[in-house]
């Protein structure tokens, strides 16, 4: 009997834009600071101006200790709870910004920066709705407030709610036409909304008012890429890594450009570059397999797919290509074993279409 030929598959998908929001530390002018120089000792003042300072240098240690001193003096201090909460979100001691910030409302009720921060910490959170709550309160009080319509975007956004996302990013611009953070978060909700003409004009307008918007070249290369211009998102993730020659995501997401001009060889050393940077990542792995299958590179695509399932267990996709594989190189046990695992993991995933697709090989399958 003969065998029916079948194909690899290839599950290349353009990977989820990631919404960039900037780190709060970067926006000293959410509120002028009071630079106050004292006339005889050490003032509370001074210390929240050091505090300040080493909180935009990321001294966040050092940070910590100027803003205690500072409320050592003056126990009621708010604008040093909201820069000392600040410090406690970067040092990820969550709660003790929670503390402060609260602390900050509770002795001024009309400070705007206060609740927005602790929106932008209830958004990291995963409480976005509560973030919603605090940044209406902080436009309410401040009506002109562009961070607060950006971050309250953002938080939009995470709930899915794209047309109230980009009118808040909107209102943001039109209070601060240079805002680029809030162009580049306004590409991102037209991306997702399926709108890329208008993605690319904001990110370019982004990246107009920044040239070293790292994120925004980033973005506009995934777009670029959605719409199959792979050598011009090549051009865009080239620059951010000129930027950012860390940023692993830029590499996995020039290695799919790479991968659909068919330059396999620079595909997988862009996923290898991932790979040295995080070891644990499955989808990495697995697209590394592909364009190692595509070079009939069959041992290195085996050991990726194995790398793979042994990083994420429920890899369905992983388990398909592999078997697969199996199958090319004539182990027909392994290439049942591991479609009928796929199929299952499709049916306990929902993923009608990929258990339909294992069901469609396996009935065209012919063992000798």
């Amino acid at each position: 009997m003969s065998r029916y030929l079948i194909t690899v598959s290839t599950v290349m998908t353009i990977p989820h834009i990631s919404l960039v929001m900037a780190s709060p530390s970067n926006h000293a002018n959410l509120r002028p600071e009071l630079l106050v120089v004292a006339n005889n000792k050490a003032s509370e003042t001074e210390f929240y101006n050091q505090g300040v300072s080493l909180l935009k240098q990321k001294k966040y240690q050092e940070a910590l200790k100027q803003f205690n001193q500072a409320l050592n003096i003056n126990p009621n201090y708010t604008q040093a709870y909201t820069k000392r909460g600040l410090t406690y979100y970067h040092l990820k001691q969550y709660q003790e910004a929670f503390n402060d910030y609260n602390r900050a409302v509770q002795l001024d009720a009309k400070f705007p920066e206060a609740y927005t921060y602790r929106g932008l910490l209830r958004h990291a959170l995963g409480n976005d709705i509560g973030a919603l709550t605090d940044y209406n309160r902080a436009i309410e009080i401040k009506s002109n407030y562009a961070e607060a319509y950006n971050y309250r975007g953002v938080s939009h956004l995470a709930l899915s709610d794209h047309q109230n996302a980009i009118k808040d990013y909107t209102q943001a611009i039109a209070l601060n036409p240079k805002y680029a953070e809030a162009y580049n978060n306004r590409g991102v909700a037209h991306s997702i909304a399926g709108d890329y003409a208008k993605a690319m004009e904001d990110y370019s307008k982004a990246i107009q008012l920044d040239s070293n918007y790292t994120q925004a070249y980033k973005n506009r290369g995934i777009t670029k890429a959605q719409l199959g211009e792979y050598l011009a998102a090549i051009i865009d993730y080239n620059h951010a890594l000129e930027l950012d020659s860390q940023d692993s995501s830029i590499y996995y997401n020039r290695g799919i450009a790479y991968y659909q001009l068919k330059e396999y060889q620079k595909a997988i050393a862009d996923y290898s570059e991932v790979i040295k940077r995080d070891p644990n990542s499955p989808n990495t792995y697995f697209s590394r397999a592909v364009a190692r299958q595509q070079l009939k590179d069959a041992q290195g695509a085996l050991d990726d797919y194995n790398l793979a399932i042994t990083k994420k267990t429920d890899y369905a996709d992983a388990y398909f290509n592999r078997g697969l594989l199996f199958y090319q190189v004539g182990n027909q046990s392994k290439f049942v074993e591991d479609l009928e695992k796929a199929a299952s993991l499709y049916q306990q995933q929902g993923n009608n279409q990929g258990y339909q697709k294992v069901q469609d090989v396996l009935s065209k399958y012919e063992p000798i």
